[in-house]
C-alpha cells in the first residue's frame, strides 16, 4: 500500500512541476509577445509622430451601458408561477474600440 501512495503521490508531484514549467513558459512568450509590441510602437512613434501631429484628434467614443435584467424563480407549483427568489440587474460597460455597434 505504501509503494501505491508514493507513486499516487510522485505522479501529482509531477503533475506539479508540469504545470509550474507550463506557467514559466508562459509567462517567458508573454514577457517577449509585450516586448515586441512595446519596441513596435515606439518605432511608430518616432516614425509617425510628424504625421500624427498633421491630423486633428478624432475624439474617442463614450463607452455604452447595457443592462440585463434577471429574476430567480423557485419551482412551478399547480400551473402557477414560482416565488420570486433573487432578482437583480446586471450592468456591464462596453468597450467601445472593441464591441460592434450591433451588441448595444
Amino acid at each position: 500500500r505504501g509503494r501505491t501512495g508514493a507513486a499516487a503521490q510522485s505522479g501529482a508531484f509531477q503533475r506539479m512541476q508540469e504545470e509550474l514549467e507550463e506557467r514559466e513558459r508562459f509567462a517567458k512568450e508573454f514577457e517577449e509577445r509585450e516586448e515586441r509590441l512595446r519596441s513596435g510602437k515606439e518605432e511608430e512613434d518616432a516614425g509617425g509622430r510628424a504625421a500624427a501631429d498633421s491630423k486633428p484628434a478624432v475624439p474617442a467614443k463614450p463607452n455604452p451601458r447595457v443592462f440585463l435584467d434577471i429574476e430567480v424563480r423557485g419551482p412551478e407549483l399547480l400551473g402557477r408561477s414560482g416565488k420570486i427568489e433573487a432578482s437583480g440587474r446586471l450592468e456591464f460597460e462596453l468597450f467601445a474600440d472593441a464591441v460592434p455597434k450591433t451588441a448595444e
